[in-house]
């Protein structure tokens, strides 16, 4: 759910560093949104707690039956530190926010701090229904980007939504998720892996 928001983030992002004027204050602190969502910032206040373990340290594959499904809902974070060598655009350290409510409704917050030059901040919305005892299916309505030149966000309706599914296990306060292609008629992919949170009120 990530790359296609953050193609548009990262184009505001170089817009912002480009049209900035010599001695322009831009920091990834500056470039964050003046009123970050409340669940955002408890993962952007103490990544530590939400930390992706080490490449080869994972220890469970997603789609492996834990626990039931219905134990998703709730708030999910996830912090994956910058890997040496990384893109052009220096250093990213990724942070991500899931919200998975009891109504069916999701909400996904994305930010890249770009070498700590600027942030790049996203997110999406939508539908998500529970498959069978491993996947997650997402029905993504609305994509929205943040804006650091306007400091305002961008906002689109995705049209038809877009439908993905993913691997899914619960382990008591972890959440393992695998996107698969073409509606889960492909690979898992990359698996991200979520620390539960108390959501904010």
């Amino acid at each position: 759910m990530k790359t296609i928001i953050r193609c548009g983030g990262l184009l505001v992002a170089g817009l912002a560093l480009a049209l900035c004027p010599a001695g322009c204050p831009l920091s990834f602190e500056a470039t964050l949104p003046a009123n970050v969502d409340a669940a955002l910032s408890v993962v952007l206040d103490k990544p530590d707690d939400f930390a992706q373990p080490a490449s080869g340290s994972v220890t469970v594959t997603a789609g492996t039956v834990m626990a039931p499904l219905t134990g998703v809902v709730g708030c999910w974070g996830s912090f994956v530190a910058a890997i040496a060598g990384q893109g052009s655009l220096g250093q990213m350290d990724s942070y991500s926010v899931l919200q998975l409510r009891a109504d069916g409704t999701f909400t996904t917050w994305d930010v890249e701090n770009l070498g700590g030059f600027a942030a790049v901040v996203s997110g999406t919305s939508g539908h998500y229904e529970v498959e069978g005892d491993n996947r997650v299916r997402f029905t993504t309505e609305q994509r929205q980007y943040y804006d650091p030149v306007r400091k305002s966000f961008n906002t689109e309706e995705v049209n038809p939504p877009q439908v993905g599914e993913s691997l899914a296990t619960v382990d008591g306060n972890t959440l393992y998720l695998a996107g698969l292609d073409d509606q889960g008629a492909g690979q898992a992919d990359y698996t991200q892996i979520y620390q539960r949170f108390e959501c904010p009120q």
